[in-house]
């Protein structure tokens, strides 16, 4: 979780549940007399943490944010570079805050795992990367450091999978009444969204990838054969002999009206292309013709 999970009450009913956990820091919270760490407040803990781990990650470029302020603060705009990052691990014990107890024999203490993931030599008028998370995974070893880092890590994508579902797909915009409703969409959707996703993150990371890897053989021949046809009901899409993650990409935004002016497909874009292709797709199958 991000910082809203920032919460005692979510770290006690997590643990009570047996679920696991990995959650960014908001507060600098008061740590107990008895803490481990002999601070009084969590993050001049970190500071003094044992360092476990180092490692070079690439950071994207981050645009200025185009709606409010109050994003520019949190989020600042930023140049895309490799990150040096330390990560720091500690032992501390969490007061709880005297109220929102669930429970008058709510524990007042929480003893959780928490890490310092920070950016070392950070270059001039840059903001530095700096992460507090807590954890209730085992940090003894820097490999388990590296997975409760990774772990948060993928936060983005998960997000990322939000976002297929709600904008790619349009989920908060069905007029659907009722929570099964609701729910068959959702399990509908979320088939579509991960597609999506595998679309758009190969297409990123590995875009000379074939174009298999992310779209059915069917699929594949379906838009071979669109490039190639012609009138006025035709999309104009680009697909190569030899297509490849990226080329697909394009492709699927095109049908979905995407303009190369415009910079890289959204998810609107990629929803409504990929909603053509699984059309056009069905069409061929009633057809009866063999791709």
């Amino acid at each position: 979780m991000d910082r809203e999970g920032d919460s005692v009450t979510v770290f006690n009913e997590l643990s009570d549940a047996g679920a696991r956990f990995v959650i960014r820091c908001s507060h600098n919270r008061r740590l107990a007399k008895d803490d481990e760490s002999g601070e009084r407040l969590l993050f001049d803990a970190l500071e003094h943490g044992e360092t476990m781990l180092k490692r070079s990650v690439p950071l994207s470029r981050r645009d200025p944010d185009p709606i409010g302020r109050a994003l520019r603060k949190t989020y600042p705009p930023r140049t895309a570079r490799m990150a040096k990052l330390r990560v720091k691990a500690s032992r501390v014990t969490v007061k709880s805050p005297p109220y929102g107890h669930v429970t008058p024999d709510w524990p007042r203490t929480v003893t959780l795992n928490a890490l310092l993931v920070e950016e070392v030599s950070p270059k001039k008028d840059v903001a530095p990367v700096c992460w507090r998370l807590f954890t209730n995974l085992p940090v003894d070893t820097p490999e388990q450091v590296a997975f409760a880092v990774d772990a948060y890590c993928a936060r983005w994508v998960i997000e990322e999978f939000f976002k297929a579902i709600k904008t790619g797909c349009a989920f908060e915009r069905r007029q659907l009444e009722t929570c099964r409703a609701l729910l068959n969409a959702l399990a509908v959707f979320s088939v579509i969204a991960w597609r999506l996703l595998l679309l758009r993150y190969t297409a990123r990371t590995s875009p000379d990838a074939p174009a298999l890897a992310v779209l059915t053989n069917q699929q594949v021949r379906v838009l071979k054969k669109l490039a190639v046809m012609k009138g006025p009901n035709v999309p104009k899409i680009v697909m190569p002999a030899e297509p490849t993650a990226n080329d697909a990409l394009r492709a699927v935004a095109q049908l979905g009206g995407h303009l190369k002016s415009n910079g890289p497909p959204g998810w609107q874009v990629l929803g409504r292309g990929y909603d053509s292709l699984l059309l056009v797709e069905l069409g061929w199958m009633a057809r009866g013709r063999r791709m």
